[in-house]
C-alpha cells in the first residue's frame, strides 16, 4: 500500500504546478495536509512525504538565510514523522535533469 501511495503522490506532484497555492475547502474532510517546511514546524504526523527534495530545490539558491538555514528546515521538516517518512525526488521534468538533494546524502552518514 505504501508504495502504491507513493507512486500516486509522486504522480499528481509532477504534472501539479508546484507555484500554485493549495487549500483545504473543508479541514475535518481530509487526511492529506500540504505544508512547507515552515509551515509544518511544531506539528506531527503520523505519515510525512517530503517531495521535490532535488539539488537547486532543496537548498534552494534563493534562500537568503544561507545553507545551514535550509539544511535546518529540511530536519524540520523530516522529523515531523512520527512513524512514517517518505523522502522523493524527481529525475527529470520539463526536459531538465535533476540530482537529488545533497541532505539526501548527508542523512546516510
Amino acid at each position: 500500500f505504501t508504495m502504491f501511495l507513493e507512486r500516486k503522490i509522486v504522480e499528481y506532484f509532477k504534472d501539479a504546478d508546484m507555484k500554485s497555492s493549495y487549500r483545504v475547502v473543508n479541514k475535518e474532510d481530509s487526511n492529506v495536509f500540504l505544508h512547507t517546511f515552515h509551515g509544518a514546524k511544531g506539528l506531527e504526523f503520523d505519515e510525512v512525504f517530503c517531495i521535490n527534495i532535488n539539488e537547486g530545490i532543496v537548498p534552494s539558491p534563493l534562500n537568503e538565510g544561507g545553507l545551514e538555514e535550509e539544511r535546518r528546515m529540511f530536519y524540520v521538516a523530516i522529523t515531523r514523522a512520527r512513524f512514517h517518512l517518505s523522502i522523493c525526488c524527481i529525475k527529470n521534468r520539463g526536459g531538465k535533469s535533476y540530482r537529488p538533494s545533497r541532505f539526501i546524502d548527508e542523512l546516510k552518514n
